[in-house]
């Protein structure tokens, strides 16, 4: 074991090799394999609310309008996140259309380019190609890295960026490289154009902490070299000036104030604001790979590239712990060093116990096991939300196992049951994505927007649930029913409401303008309001529906349809 207190040099190699000389095609094949595996199936997977429908939703009315700076939904400008994802919305709409395919696709290209450059950062860092393939995989195939890769929100992007100034901060500081230091000030600039000043900020930070750590005080002052700063401005900063100049203070309280500053001091969800919270989701999320990462960990040389892992991994955990408002995508940036951590217990594993009798079955708890515990665990609960599917999840379970079974007969290197079990994942994966569909679509109102035909002049609410991805598919303008016309007192329902809202009161005057309709056209209502499943009996109970229900039986307009949601 190492005790480096110095950042690790760059080791030095032969340029005139016949290795040196052959350009490396890995990184390029990585990343492409990712993309096309974690396509498939993608153009099966619908829009879901509440998140990802106000991502798709607020890109497909930035199209429609032309504008593609001012991010808009329901027709008024929409601050919660800044512009990148958008943009890489908008692009693939531009492309695609307004399918699913096209909303999903951004994310996964980006976690293809993640897989990329993890590679190429690993092995630059490590200067070990086989430990850089091992490190690229097992954060390619993190339970969590393939959920985010098909989701429709900010984060892949963001881990994309992070991922950038992760390394190469670490090689500007290390070699005391301006092209490094400025490179990774762009990928921080980058993130704050997805996220906010927390691209920056948390980065800062754990670079700031990394070196008092490693008392390297004059590298401090390094780490703020004028030419990285200005690269930052030059990327970031664009933007922001031209959203204040055009909404003025408003942008500046809606997305500072609002979805950053108030987030972290009060709590959006406070029934996940426990101290354990992270914890729970850092087990789920390095699923395949646990036991491999704790492995790691424990065997972590002390020299810097470890430590400064270490304070990018525990730091990013730390920090979103202090913050008020939860949610489980927060640190999946700390993936990048669990990565490293997880090919680092996959090679010890094998220094370890290559050769000996007990190795195999060591292998199995190690490697094999947290892969079946995760398959077996989807497959219970994918049983539970889609039986009709359970003869295809049972049948997929045998496969995995038996592929699982043959590696452990014919195999004792480590290395080849990361193989085998890397190929199980994602043959599970890849199923569990063919078969996600219709259990997405009851948090979706892509069916509901196409088994109900409306018009241009019908009037379309929602009671008590909106459903943003519903106008999304139908481009059909909906109003969210509340019971009083009262202001909202709580700061996030203030914030988060920004859909069209009516009063029963108003609904009603809104329908007195229509004509009274025929016996024929009651089959086909001019006015409807939906209501999810588990709030029928609720709603069939309020003084709401029996106003609403006499008056359409008066005035001959059918508009009740308890569809479930």
């Amino acid at each position: 074991m190492t005790t480096d207190t110095e950042l690790q040099q760059e080791p030095t190699t032969v340029t005139g090799s016949n290795e040196a000389k052959k350009r490396d095609l890995t990184a390029l094949w990585l990343g492409l394999g990712t993309i096309i595996i974690y396509l498939l199936f993608t153009w099966l997977l619908p829009v879901t609310d509440p998140v990802e429908s106000n991502y798709a939703l607020t890109a497909r009315e930035m199209v429609l309008r032309g504008d593609y700076m001012t991010p808009y939904i329901y027709g008024h400008p929409w601050f919660d996140k800044p512009i990148w994802t958008y943009w890489m919305l908008i692009g693939a709409y531009n492309l695609f259309g307004f399918t699913d395919f096209a909303s999903r696709l951004p994310g996964v290209i980006a976690g293809g380019v993640s897989v990329s450059l993890m590679y190429y950062g690993v092995k630059r860092l490590f200067e070990d190609r086989k430990f850089a393939i091992s490190a690229s995989v097992i954060m390619g195939t993190f339970f969590e890295f393939w959920y985010i890769t098909h989701a429709v929100i900010t984060d892949q992007y963001l881990f994309l960026f992070s991922m950038g100034t992760f390394f190469y901060a670490y090689f500007g500081l290390r070699d005391k490289k301006v092209k490094d230091l400025c490179l990774a000030y762009a990928f921080a600039g980058l993130a704050v154009l997805d996220k906010g000043p927390v691209g920056l900020v948390l980065p800062g930070m754990l670079l700031i902490v990394f070196l008092l750590v490693m008392k390297e005080w004059r590298k401090l002052l390094f780490l703020f070299h004028p030419l990285g700063l200005i690269v930052f401005a030059v990327i970031a900063l664009p933007w922001y000036l031209y959203m204040y100049s055009l909404h003025g203070w408003g942008f500046m309280d809606a997305f500072l104030g609002l979805h950053n500053y108030v987030r972290a001091t009060i709590s959006e969800h406070p029934r996940f604001n426990v101290w354990y919270y992270y914890i729970v989701i850092w087990i789920l999320s390095l699923l395949p790979w646990n036991a491999l990462v704790v492995y790691g960990l424990r065997y972590a040389k002390r020299d810097s590239r470890y430590i400064y892992s270490l304070v990018w991994a525990l730091g990013v955990i730390l920090f979103y712990s202090c913050m008020a408002t939860k949610y489980s995508t927060y640190t999946y940036i700390s993936l990048i060093p669990f990565g490293i951590f997880g090919a680092l217990g996959l090679q010890q594993w094998q220094l370890r116990h290559e050769g000996k009798t007990v190795a195999r079955w060591k292998s199995v708890a190690m490697i094999g096991g947290p892969a079946l515990f995760l398959i077996i665990a989807v497959v219970g609960a994918g049983m539970v939300y889609l039986p009709s599917a359970g003869i295809v999840l049972i049948l997929t379970l045998i496969a995995v196992v038996a592929l699982l079974w043959w590696s452990y007969r014919k195999e004792r290197s480590a290395y080849s049951w990361q193989r085998y079990t890397t190929a199980a994942v994602l043959v599970f994966f890849t199923v569990i994505a063919s078969l996600l569909g219709p259990i997405m679509s009851n948090q979706s109102g892509k069916a509901l927007a196409e088994a109900v035909p409306v018009n241009e002049t019908s009037q379309v609410y929602f009671y008590k649930k909106f459903s943003a991805s519903y106008v999304y598919y139908s481009g059909h303008i909906a109003s969210l029913l509340r019971d009083t016309n009262k202001p909202a007192t709580n700061i996030w329902t203030v914030g988060k409401e920004v859909m069209p809202l009516a009063t029963p009161a108003e609904m009603l005057k809104e329908m007195d303008k229509l004509p009274p309709v025929t016996t024929e056209e009651w089959k086909h209502p001019s006015v409807y309001i939906f209501v999810q499943k588990n709030d029928v009996a609720e709603f069939e109970k309020s003084h709401m529906y029996k106003v609403v229900r006499a008056y359409a039986v008066r005035r001959r307009h059918p508009c009740i349809r308890s569809l479930g949601l």
